[in-house]
């Protein structure tokens, strides 16, 4: 299973997770994991969450109109819906829509960020090292194959986002519409083609969507626990001080990108696709080594809501885009791929992609869905809350056949072979006594059963 498939129509419930924890001694260490998150290395006992705990109502009307979550409440106005928080497995279609936008922000540049994939590793270039250059070995991918997309709908997190959005717009008022980006970003040429799949966004207040490379399990571990301040920045070096960076370029965000070597992830990377309130920006410019840090110094003054790294005006090759409140992101879909390289069958890798979907290692509606279970240990159960009680009766309910249905079951089936036997005697015209036998008794044993059937229905 895995994870719902989203087929343009409603999509079940699913249920929410919780946390990891390491195989180890009986005495609780704490560690960190790969995903950046603090957990326990013992398991003394299993632990029993609540689902219902907490909770807290949306209004529907505030939700993206393509979200499961939206669709399944209607569209009232006014009306409010239940916490939920959902993993959704996108459509053939959605995962179409993703593809074009990481075809239309693929650019063929590299920078020092993108590491060597040999061993032992090329010394650290401004332009990038010759291994990963176009015309190198095995060179920057050509094509990313995108294998699964995941959307996240969480009503907590889309709150937050929802608010900061509001106090952002509010402190901007008097500014507004605030002054955008020149060039336009490449992601806003292409989401404003699909809006079955992105939603519109407020330009002035400079909305947009934008690529966040990471490793795999990390990028799924935020898209269940939203981004970790303490270790945002960590990877891209903090050039521009500490803050959760982003890219316009799936190619920018690739560099920052790492699968798992020798695991069940291995050869598959990911990048997240966040909605980001980028309010009033700060532009700055700096060359390859150069550290700005006190472009979050501007932010924390109130003068800027985020900063902006504009290497492509001098360098020629991508800007860069950092928040230091991690309210002001919301990470909406996760995108699984592979990278394709120039010696690689980049169509037909697409065309196995689109047929066949990468499946994660663990189902999407477990909350430890980003763990891994070959190192880290969980035992949570959940009371799941009511209207997954109530999807499961369905099922149930749909699953068991009422004794009447069994009655009309059996009486067609009766019915039928009666009437194939009476037609076999007539064209053979079998007037022989044994076979007049044999049908009588096939009939006799036919309306047991039918009289079988009255008495369990009456019962």
């Amino acid at each position: 299973m895995g994870c719902l498939q989203s087929s343009g129509g409603k999509e079940p419930e699913e249920l929410r997770p919780r946390d990891e924890e390491a195989e180890g001694s009986d005495e609780e260490i704490p560690r960190a994991t790969s995903s950046g998150y603090i957990v326990p290395t013992a398991v003394d006992e299993v632990e029993v969450v609540n689902e219902e705990h907490g909770a807290h109502e949306v209004p529907v009307e505030s939700l993206p109109a393509y979200w499961t979550n939206r669709r399944v409440h209607g569209e009232a106005s006014g009306k409010l819906c239940q916490h939920f928080d959902q993993m959704v497995c996108v459509s053939e279609a959605g995962r179409q829509a993703i593809r074009e936008l990481v075809r239309g922000t693929y650019r063929p540049l590299v920078t020092q960020d993108r590491p060597c994939p040999k061993e032992p590793a090329c010394p650290k270039t401004p332009a990038g090292c010759p291994c990963v250059k176009p015309d190198g070995t095995p060179g920057l991918p050509t094509e990313y194959v995108v294998r699964r997309v995941i959307r996240v709908e969480d009503s907590e997190m889309w709150t937050r986002y929802a608010q900061k959005r509001s106090q952002i717009r509010e402190r901007r008022a008097h500014r507004m519409p605030l002054r955008g980006l020149e060039p336009e970003l490449f992601t806003s040429q292409v989401v404003a083609t699909n809006p079955g799949s992105y939603d519109s966004l407020d330009t002035g207040l400079n909305e947009v969507y934008l690529w966040h490379g990471t490793h795999v399990r990390t990028g799924l571990a935020i898209a269940q626990h939203d981004f970790n301040l303490e270790f945002a920045g960590s990877g891209a070096g903090g050039m521009l001080g500490s803050g959760i960076y982003f890219a316009e370029s799936c190619t920018k965000a690739d560099e920052y990108a790492t699968d798992e070597p020798g695991g069940y992830y291995e050869g598959i990377f990911g990048m997240l696709l966040c909605r980001v309130t980028m309010g009033s920006m700060h532009s700055t410019w700096f060359y390859t080594t150069q550290r700005r840090a006190d472009a979050a110094e501007q932010v924390e003054s109130g003068k800027f809501d985020s900063t902006v790294g504009d290497r492509m005006k001098f360098h020629n090759t991508f800007r860069e885009f950092v928040v230091y409140d991690s309210d002001q992101v919301y990470p909406e879909y996760v995108v699984l791929y592979s990278r394709a390289y120039k010696a690689d069958d980049a169509a037909a890798l697409q065309l196995e992609a689109s047929r066949n979907p990468f499946h994660l290692q663990l189902p999407v509606y477990w909350n430890n869905f980003h763990a891994n279970p070959d190192s880290d240990v969980f035992r949570v159960q959940y009371k799941v809350r009511e209207q997954t009680r109530a999807l499961l009766q369905h099922l149930v309910t749909g699953s068991f056949l009422h004794p009447a249905a069994w009655f009309c079951y059996y009486l067609l089936y009766v019915v039928v072979v009666c009437l194939l036997l009476l037609l076999l005697f007539i064209v053979l015209k079998c007037c022989c006594c044994l076979c007049f036998i044999w049908f009588l008794l096939l009939f006799v044993f036919y309306l047991f059963i039918i009289l079988k059937c009255v008495v369990v229905c009456l019962c």
